[in-house]
């Protein structure tokens, strides 16, 4: 296509239509490849992938009606003259229990056509996503969430638009992870009678994120006996049983106190991603009496054994505090490479 003009008219935000399936699977395809260029998980190079893709996504568009709405998932095109120029997803989740908590927008596959770029597609797009949020919240607080690569030069356009990065992220290949050499502090699958220590650590983690402005998750609470009591109830039912299953790790001292931990968890990477394990060890806290290196290190090697035997090759560690930090800086010392960054914005 050759590059579109201003003359070529206005860009419209609308809910997409069946005949749209082919084009948004080559802009997923364009997204993919980009993506992985930047380093992402490797994408299919087999047409039948984007032909199935095209169908699927002509299907959805075809039982949502005229909505953009199925449900918390939202899908948006952006068109010129009729035909698809970009198009963003978003998914709505609450991650927290109390009213302090905000509504989040989770903003997934923006990407517009290269000859569109400069019409203000993806500016559109996004707020037309925003109004959508707003709206299915009734009003309540919300705010957008985009995951952006470390070497992706869309962080610029984020910020242009307000976004803030109060989350970041590392990757490393599973077979360092559970090669790393062992700490005085060994990691293990979190027990019951971790519960209490855990809470504590829980309370820590709430307060790093609240110090950085992150208003996706609950706030700092008040220690109570239901809330340990809670967490004791899951850990006694949460050992992983099957590859897949999620596990929560904890680093105890040399009397078996829990002073740090972490959950894993993990997803299959599905069509038009080639098949493959996503490992995310995420939730990560530790005592600040520990030193940083020696609560990431042990969950890190861990993690890292546990990823490898699920049949994944990276390990992300999410949910961290900025570069420069204790936390951060451990991660990149154990070989870690910066990976993304969440950008949020609130909505309204």
């Amino acid at each position: 296509m050759a590059e579109l003009s201003e003359r070529d008219g206005r860009v419209e935000i609308r809910a997409p239509s069946p005949s749209d399936g082919r084009r948004l699977a080559e802009l997923w395809r364009l997204l993919w490849d980009v993506h992985e260029g930047w380093g992402s998980y490797p994408g299919s190079r087999e047409e039948r992938v984007y032909d199935e893709l095209a169908a699927r996504l002509s299907e959805e568009a075809r039982s949502r009606g005229a909505s953009a709405v199925s449900g918390r998932h939202v899908h948006l095109v952006a068109s010129v003259r009729g035909e698809a120029v970009g198009q963003v997803e978003g998914w709505l989740d609450r991650h927290g229990v109390t009213r302090a908590v905000r509504w989040t927008c989770e903003v997934r596959s923006l990407v517009v056509s290269e000859d569109a770029r400069h019409l203000g597609a993806a500016r559109a797009l996004l707020a037309r996503l925003a109004g959508v949020a707003g709206e299915l919240t009734a009003g309540a607080p919300a705010v957008l969430a985009a995951e952006v690569l470390e070497d992706n030069p869309a962080m610029a356009f984020y910020r242009k638009l307000g976004f803030r990065t109060p989350s970041y992220a590392v990757r490393l290949a599973a077979e360092a992870a559970r090669a790393l050499p062992f700490h005085t502090t060994r990691a293990r699958l979190a027990r019951p009678r971790d519960a209490l220590a855990l809470t504590f650590l829980e309370a820590n983690l709430a307060e790093r994120r609240r110090a950085a402005g992150d208003c996706r998750f609950d706030p700092p609470r008040a220690l109570d006996a239901a809330g340990v009591d809670a967490i004791a109830r899951h850990l006694e039912g949460a050992e992983p049983r099957l590859r897949l299953d999620p596990a929560d790790l904890a680093v105890g001292d040399a009397r078996g106190v829990a002073r740090a931990s972490g959950t894993l968890t993990f997803a299959n990477l599905e069509p038009p991603f080639l098949p493959g394990v996503r490992a995310i060890l995420a939730r990560v806290s530790h005592d600040t009496c520990l030193p940083a290196v020696e609560a990431l290190g042990p969950l890190v090697r861990l993690a890292g054994q546990l990823a490898h035997l699920a049949g994944a090759r990276h390990l992300e560690v999410v949910d961290l505090p900025a570069p420069g930090s204790a936390l951060y800086e451990a991660a990149r010392g154990l070989g870690a490479a910066p990976w993304s960054r969440v950008a949020l914005r609130d909505v309204g």
